[in-house]
């Protein structure tokens, strides 16, 4: 027979071996967390520091980190506060993240421009255009006293805009562009065409970019329906993207 003191010494050893796989597990469970944390840091950081080369053309930190091109787009937008179209310019930057990133400290950006962005960001993904990272930091200057923007005729500019942060691919800064970009990378009508090129027009640019079946002729600037993110691109980016 077993006497007492055998099982409790054999109760004891099971417990303390099961401890120590516990402890083993346990600590690979922390180096692996410790692992993820410090890679997130890192991908933070670099963010961060690109962040601080986003501050556009008028700030003195532009530039001091750059991943990639960092790229500015116009963007024509009505401004409700003066019922009339501006030209806005926002920053896009490759990042070394994988995803799509909003500055939003002064600005909030509504659901249906979000996933206009979003949007046109995957359409560049698709295409043949390679920008120099997956991940990509999109700021929308404030010069306007704007809180928030919405509305989706910021997928065409930002689509140009991402695929300009293709290493040898630049903006054509003498063309303006406007409309919604579908998944498919078709183009879709929007609204006040006529203000929008005159906006253009008094910003300096010489071409309008705009959806099919528009019908607009303004003076002082040529119009120039496209049905497609590609046809845009011909019109919009100088490059030497055989591909593309």
């Amino acid at each position: 027979m077993v006497s007492r003191g055998q099982l409790y010494r054999t109760a004891l050893a099971i417990l303390l071996l099961g401890n120590i796989y516990f402890m083993v597990g346990l600590d690979g469970r922390v180096d692996t967390l410790e692992s993820d944390i410090s890679e997130v840091s890192s991908e933070q950081n670099d963010i961060r520091m690109m962040l601080v080369g986003t501050g556009g053309a008028n700030s003195s930190q532009t530039g001091s980190y750059s991943a990639g091109p960092i790229t500015e787009v116009p963007a024509l937008a009505y401004d409700h506060q003066n019922g009339s179209e501006v030209v806005s310019w926002m920053t896009l930057a490759p990042v070394p993240a994988d995803g799509l990133f909003l500055n939003v400290a002064d600005i909030r950006y509504r659901t249906n421009t979000q996933s206009a962005i979003q949007n046109a960001f995957h359409v560049v993904q698709e295409s043949p255009y390679d920008p120099a990272y997956s991940g990509a930091v999109l700021e929308l200057k404030q010069s306007h006293g704007w809180e928030v923007v919405e509305g989706r005729s910021i997928g065409l500019p930002a689509a140009l805009g991402f695929a300009a942060t293709t290493p040898g691919v630049e903006l054509n800064k003498t063309v303006a562009y406007t409309g919604i970009l579908q998944e498919d990378g078709t183009i879709g009508r929007v609204t006040n065409i006529p203000e929008k090129a005159r906006a253009a027009r008094d910003a300096g640019m010489d071409v309008m970019l705009v959806p099919p079946y528009t019908d607009v002729s303004v003076s002082g600037i040529r119009i120039v329906e496209v049905s497609s993110f590609s046809e845009a691109t011909q019109w919009a980016l100088t490059d030497d993207c055989a591909e593309c």
